[in-house]
């Protein structure tokens, strides 16, 4: 499901297992027989967000948005759109080291079950703190850098400014070299929009 229903429900559905789209469905008793169908799946996001809605005692958006510390999804030129996302305060210390994952929340099944991961580039559906929250709830291990533990590299926009004629961050680099280095230590490299992919999967 879409990034800003997914973490509202993470947030207001306390009792489902894991947050995936099907399992969400299951747990509010809303029927969803069509998975990964567009048609399908819009109507059972737009199920789960009003069960969210009168679950979270709101009248409004806007009453939605301060309670949860969500801020409106903007556009911005040529085109690029940043989704709903939460905009909790962070220490500005935190670190991966130092993130605590909920064990209500582990996901064996999830694709991120038990992997180290980390994330380079500027992410367009939230911060990068907040995904590497999302990993270690789910049972993952979220890496400030890239070393031999890494098995995902997850890339995001980088800023131009800070790269070389490559157009690769120093993470994605390294992540490379590792592999060149040793074929049979297998990082793997993914885009944001594969990792949300991977994140909402049966």
């Amino acid at each position: 499901m879409l990034y800003g229903g997914f973490q509202l429900a993470r947030k207001v559905i306390t009792e489902c297992m894991n947050y995936q789209l099907p399992t969400l469905c299951e747990t509010l008793g809303i029927p969803f027989e069509h998975h990964h169908d567009a048609k399908a799946d819009a109507v059972a996001c737009a199920e789960v967000f009003l069960e969210c809605l009168r679950r979270s005692g709101v009248s409004s958006f806007v009453e939605l948005m301060e309670k949860y510390r969500f801020t409106f999804g903007q556009f911005y030129d040529p085109g690029f759109f940043r989704p709903l996302r939460s905009v909790a305060a962070v220490s500005a210390g935190t670190s991966a080291k130092d993130i605590v994952g909920d064990p209500n929340k582990v996901d064996v099944d999830s694709y991120f079950y038990g992997k180290h991961i980390c994330f380079t580039g500027t992410l367009a559906l939230c911060t990068r703190l907040e995904l590497q929250q999302i990993i270690a709830d789910i049972g993952g291990i979220p890496q400030e850098g890239v070393n031999l533990d890494t098995q995902i590299l997850v890339v995001g926009q980088q800023d131009m400014k800070r790269v070389d004629a490559t157009g690769l961050s120093g993470k994605h680099k390294k992540a490379l070299s590792i592999k060149k280095k040793d074929p049979t230590h297998d990082i793997e490299i993914m885009s944001e929009a594969d990792f949300m992919s991977n994140l909402t999967l049966e």
